[in-house]
């Protein structure tokens, strides 16, 4: 009988301490690694006298940095786990890529795809794994902000060489595992893998003389994988 009521007591301790750091409200940090799958498209175009078009298609993965500032609230109810996040984020660096032109309109021509900012909402349910540890899945909406600029360097003499920046602004939804662990009784650290997709943004008609014009557009899919760490309050 002392056995039992020693192990229920010790038990109780441990539910309580991962309750009072895996659960309410909590503001923390998340840094991690994203690839990005753009399917950049690219189009040129000369409709003079004989016309000359070209589309290509370029799907090269990039990998960057990532960073947010997260705030979440949490709560238990036996061993279902479940809350919500926001985060504010970011990745560092741009993105480049050069397609190639083949209508020979351009000698050359360059894109910069780069990220503004982000913005994420998402919902948390999951499990207790043991006392002081949590499965869960999460599901949400992000907000990406870009910046698309494209390039051109003219080939023939005299013509000119367009140069134009879009700003874009993509929703998209959010799914994702991960798992978070109580460090103390008011510590937490979390990992996370999560996967993105959005609709296709486009520049538009980017004219560089009265017969010629350079477009582009990018269809995001992003990958990440977070580590973060935050504090209950």
């Amino acid at each position: 009988m002392k056995k039992v009521l020693l192990t229920t007591i010790l038990l109780a301790a441990g539910s309580a301490v991962a309750e009072s750091a895996l659960t309410g409200i909590h503001l923390g940090v998340d840094a991690g690694l994203q690839r990005a799958d753009f399917n950049q498209y690219l189009d040129t175009a000369d409709t003079g006298a004989v016309p000359a078009n070209a589309h290509a298609k370029l799907k090269k993965p990039s990998y960057q940095v990532t960073g947010a500032v997260t705030l979440g609230y949490f709560k238990d109810s036996g061993d279902l786990y479940y809350g919500t996040k926001f985060a504010v984020g970011n990745v560092f660096g741009d993105r480049i890529k050069k397609p190639t032109d083949s209508t020979g309109l351009y000698n050359s021509i360059k894109t910069k795809v780069k990220q503004e900012y982000s913005l994420a909402l998402t919902g948390h349910i999951g499990t207790y794994i043991s006392n002081d540890m949590i499965f869960y899945g999460l599901f949400g909406v992000k907000r990406i902000r870009y910046a698309l600029e494209v390039n051109g360097t003219a080939a023939g003499a005299g013509s000119s060489s367009p140069r134009s920046t879009v700003g874009k602004t993509l929703w998209g939804p959010i799914v994702g595992l991960g798992l978070k662990r109580s460090l103390s009784d008011a510590w937490s650290f979390q990992t996370e893998v999560s996967y993105e997709f959005y609709q296709k943004a486009k520049t538009g008609r980017l004219t560089a003389t009265a017969n010629e014009y350079i477009g582009m557009s990018i269809q995001p899919r992003l990958w990440n994988l977070t580590i973060g760490l935050s504090h209950k309050f």
